[in-house]
């Protein structure tokens, strides 16, 4: 493989977090602690608020679907309606019947 390790236009970041990512993969306590992580993720420790941690997971499980695969959307739906706060969680529970188990109608 051709990593950009500096010099030119990089400085060596690009490099650094394949390695990190690569590492993660193949350390099974990593692993755990990963897939632990996006299991149960608190949204609302985040800066931005809950939404801003929501958006937050999505992108580490984009980032981690190698390790993953593909949480289906029943499950993702569980994950994020549950730390939802409570009048919106109060409302996607009632409207469960129109996204039913498809996570892009949620």
């Amino acid at each position: 493989r051709n990593l950009p390790l500096g010099g030119g236009e990089t400085n060596g970041f690009a490099a650094w977090r394949t390695l990190c990512d690569e590492e993660e993969r193949l350390d099974p306590a990593a692993q755990v602690a990963i897939l632990q992580e996006l299991l149960h993720p608190n949204f609302a420790e985040v800066d931005g608020g809950w939404r801003q941690g929501w958006m937050e997971w999505e992108a580490r499980l984009a980032r981690h679907a190698p390790l993953l695969g593909s949480l289906g959307d029943a499950v993702r739906i569980g994950i994020v309606r549950a730390r939802a706060p409570d009048l919106l969680r109060d409302h996607l529970e009632v409207s469960a019947a129109s996204y039913g188990a498809d996570y892009a109608a949620f």
